[in-house]
């Protein structure tokens, strides 16, 4: 697939995305398949040259769909959906395309440094007290209290009997 291909691909793919997202409830969350469903639907052997988009378009909804548990549906209690924003869903296509693969600096610094400064963020969010982790709660303690990376602020922040403990309140024991 080339370039100009792939532009015209994308837009159909993206339609694809729309409608499905736009009409997932309409679908069984839960496939009605028996193990092995897959196999006599596509061809015994390799195929010596690949299928058109058309083809594989039209595998998508053939094949694939009727085996996909639809975790995005609003009828699927089991667990909350994730990365199904259409903004998550063009970062995912951007992380693809530039080979984003975050598992230390040296992999990718930018990768690894975005994530860094957006967990900062989210240290310093607003959250209710449910929300914030052991984590979260000691980053706002130092934050609040004035204690620095340092410690400039005198005495040592991690010592017995400083910082938060995990019921929110100062003090001894976490």
């Amino acid at each position: 697939m080339e370039g100009e291909e792939f532009r015209q691909a994308s837009k159909e793919i993206t339609d694809f995305i729309i409608s499905y997202l736009d009409n997932i409830r309409d679908r069984r969350v839960l496939p009605k398949v028996e193990p092995g469903y897959l196999r006599p639907l596509l061809p015994d052997a390799a195929p010596d040259t690949p299928d058109s988009w058309q083809d594989v378009m039209k595998d998508i909804e053939r094949v694939i769909m009727p085996g996909v548990t639809h975790w995005h549906s609003p009828q699927f209690h089991a667990y909350f959906p994730t990365a199904n924003t259409f903004p998550s869903i063009l970062a995912d296509m951007l992380s693809a395309a530039i080979g984003c693969i975050g598992f230390s600096w040296i992999s990718s610094p930018a990768c690894t440094e975005l994530e860094v400064v957006m967990m900062d963020w989210l240290g310093e969010a607003d959250w209710p007290a449910s929300c914030v982790s052991g984590v979260l709660r000691w980053s706002r303690w130092r934050r609040d209290t004035g204690h620095s990376e340092r410690g400039d602020t005198g005495g040592d922040a991690g010592s017995e009997g400083e910082g938060p403990r995990s019921d929110g309140r100062e003090g001894q024991g976490n």
